[in-house]
């Protein structure tokens, strides 16, 4: 994911937008970015202490936003780059699996049917706990 953001154009002032930044991978993301020169954006519906700690560490702009008031053509008009993160990935979300595979496809079709500029890059990311129960590595 890194190496596609180098190549798109230099890190020093890449505007990136990171919908579930305050989840454990996105947390950590966002804060390589920003000390990599970027202007980082988090979007997230945690208001957990992770926004507070993120904006501490000078992330350029810590949005808490529910699920349902997220605007996603405003917040991505002026991004180089938006990386979706956000879902539900916990054990829990075994048990409740029809709610967490809807709110994370509703949340991803919602983002793709909103006006974005043709030139952004648009990366979808996930932990592996979309995968299941697997034996090794997963060819994707």
């Amino acid at each position: 994911m890194l190496a596609a953001l180098s190549q798109a154009k230099p890190s020093t002032g890449l505007r990136v937008l990171i919908y579930g930044g305050a989840g454990f991978v996105g947390s950590r993301l966002a804060l390589h970015l920003h000390h990599q020169g970027c202007h980082v954006t988090v979007v997230d519906h945690d208001h957990s202490q992770v926004l507070v700690a993120l904006k501490r560490a000078g992330i350029d702009e810590v949005l808490y936003v529910s699920r349902d008031d997220c605007d996603y053509e405003a917040q991505a008009k002026d991004k180089d780059v938006v990386i979706l993160m956000a879902g539900n990935p916990s054990v829990r979300s075994c048990t409740t699996a029809c709610g967490a595979i809807s709110n994370s496809v509703y949340n991803l079709s919602r983002f793709l049917s909103a006006k974005r500029p043709e030139s952004q890059i648009v990366i979808y990311a996930s932990s592996s706990s979309v995968y299941g129960d697997t034996t090794g590595m997963v060819d994707e």
